[in-house]
């Protein structure tokens, strides 16, 4: 029989656990206050038009 002692969970375990579970509190925290992937998106739908020649061809 295993004594309780010898069944300890592994300190890397924890480690990645608790970094797990704050990356996924802070991307929640991200979403819920408006700093998520969408901000970045256009609203308009359309593709900005290049303002002289030469510029970036979106």
């Amino acid at each position: 029989m295993v004594e309780p002692s010898d069944a300890r969970t592994p300190r890397w375990v924890k480690v990645f656990a608790i970094a797990g579970v704050a990356v996924v509190v802070l991307v929640v925290v991200l979403l819920l206050t408006g700093h998520g992937p969408g901000r970045h998106l256009r609203h308009g739908g359309s593709r900005p038009v290049p303002s002289a020649p030469g510029g970036p061809a979106w």
